[in-house]
Formats: C-alpha cells, sequence, structure tokens
C-alpha cells in the first residue's frame, strides 16, 4: 500500500487461486473446517484494516481472493478512510 496525501495506492500481486465466488460455485456448500479457516483469515485481514483505519465497503464472495491457501482480500475501488 502507498499513501500520498490524498490518496491511497493498493497494489495487488497474482493469486492463483481464484477467488471465493468461483469456489462456492465449484464446491457448493463448503465443509465447516474450510469455512472457518477461511473466515479466520479474513478476520486477520479486517483487523490489519481498522488498525490502518480503512473501512473496505465492498466485501463479497468475488473480492475474496486466494494465492496458494493464503486469503487475501481484493477491490478497495469503494474503501474510505475514517
Amino acid at each position: 500500500m502507498l499513501k500520498t496525501k490524498n490518496n491511497y495506492y493498493f497494489v495487488y500481486e497474482f493469486c492463483n487461486g481464484g477467488d471465493l465466488e468461483v469456489m462456492i460455485e465449484k464446491v457448493g456448500v463448503l465443509p465447516e473446517h474450510e469455512a472457518y479457516v477461511i473466515y479466520k483469515q479474513m478476520l486477520l485481514a479486517f483487523t490489519s484494516l481498522v488498525k490502518l483505519n480503512i473501512m473496505h465497503r465492498d466485501i463479497k464472495p468475488a473480492n475474496v481472493l486466494f494465492h496458494n491457501g493464503q486469503v487475501k482480500i481484493a477491490d478497495f475501488g469503494f474503501c474510505k478512510s475514517l
């Protein structure tokens, strides 16, 4: 993340695991253990955003990406600094 006086710039990496929306379409219902792991990682990601006073404002399955089993939150186009 880069910050200037008026803007935040987020540099994204390639995520080889696709997104949560595609995973749900393929698998249907996720096993509880897998859903728990994803949810826990999302909570950790949002904890980091709270510490930086950033509100995402567009969380949805298509904006939850995976890279080597790690959750990445994407698409900060509607984010707001608090």
